[in-house]
């Protein structure tokens, strides 16, 4: 969302929501659902289940899988990189092994 917030005040100027960042979210959820999406909130995602390359899912904690044409993470990058892509380590992506707290990235070291 902060992000959201960021990217908008860059390319179109300082601008305040009426009701706040909360009144932001919640017309997103509304579009989201009036879309026929669904939002799950306070559920941890144990895994991304992944189709042909893509994410198509997620398996949350308890086992649950829900099944999505689109997958979209609001926690941090770090987090959502420590995630499991089907049990695998996906192609191109390896755990660093300097001082950035075991997070993923692109190459093993900076």
């Amino acid at each position: 969302m902060y992000t959201l917030v960021s990217h908008l005040a860059k390319a179109f100027g300082v601008h305040y929501a009426m009701g706040g960042v909360d009144a932001e979210a919640r017309a997103m959820v509304r579009v989201i659902e009036s879309q026929g999406g669904c939002i799950l909130q306070e559920s941890e995602v144990s895994e991304v289940l992944l189709s042909r390359g893509r994410a198509s899912g997620l398996r949350i904690a308890g086992g649950t899988q829900v099944r999505a044409d689109i997958v979209v993470s609001n926690a941090d990058a770090g987090h959502t990189h420590d995630t499991p892509l089907d049990n695998e380590t996906p192609a191109g992506r390896r755990r660093s092994s300097g001082g950035h707290g075991g997070r993923w990235g692109c190459s093993s070291g900076i």
